[in-house]
């Protein structure tokens, strides 16, 4: 399987006062990976990625997916943890056959997703960082960009910051995903790894 992946971001944030003194803002980028920093109390942070293309090719199909506006609204709760809900609100799939050429097109919203972020070991981004983040998702998408059945999962993120520039961060994941039919659920570990440079 070969997989390709794009996407774009934008961030605006709402800080009360006092939150401005206790630690730097620590931007997430929806879609891409989970840094393991948490924002301070008091602060709202809504990200969007304005866009997210997906490539999947197997032997037999290609799948194009194409997120639009994926949006995290982050709401700092106690030095050590924050609140958080995502929603995509479309998503566009398109899958080729490879063998008889025959496309299958999908467009429709996601699911609403729901956690909770807690600081472990330096929450404020500093060194290295780590955090836990269970979440459940709510089955209000389609059954194509969504799952139509709720689900839940713990994200590790893990951040290592090696100076003011560069940093780099790895998402550990495990979740309970429906079984294709529906009926069922079965565990899924995961994980993704990225570097940040500052320019």
């Amino acid at each position: 399987m070969r997989r390709a992946a794009a996407a774009g971001a934008v961030a605006m944030t709402f800080v009360a006062a006092p939150a401005l003194a206790q630690k730097s803002y620590c931007p997430e980028r929806p879609g891409l990976d989970t840094p393991a920093c948490v924002i301070a109390p008091g602060r709202v942070s809504v990200e969007t990625g304005v866009v997210d293309w997906t490539l999947d090719r197997q032997p037999d199909s290609r799948t194009d997916t194409v997120l639009i506006a994926d949006t995290l609204v982050r709401v700092g709760v106690a030095d050590q943890i924050e609140a958080r809900i995502g929603w995509t609100p479309y998503g566009h799939e398109r899958e080729r056959d490879r063998q008889t050429g025959a496309i299958d097109r999908v467009g429709q919203s996601g699911d609403v997703s729901l956690g909770l972020k807690a600081g472990l070991l330096h929450p404020d981004g500093n060194g290295l960082s780590l955090s836990l983040l269970p979440y459940v998702t709510l089955p209000v998408g389609g059954s194509t960009i969504g799952s139509r059945v709720a689900g839940g999962g713990l994200l590790v993120p893990v951040t290592f910051r090696l100076n003011d520039t560069v940093h780099l961060d790895a998402t550990p994941e495990v979740d309970a995903q429906p079984d294709e039919e529906r009926a069922g659920r079965h565990l899924r570990y995961s994980s993704a790894g990225g570097a940040t440079v500052k320019l």
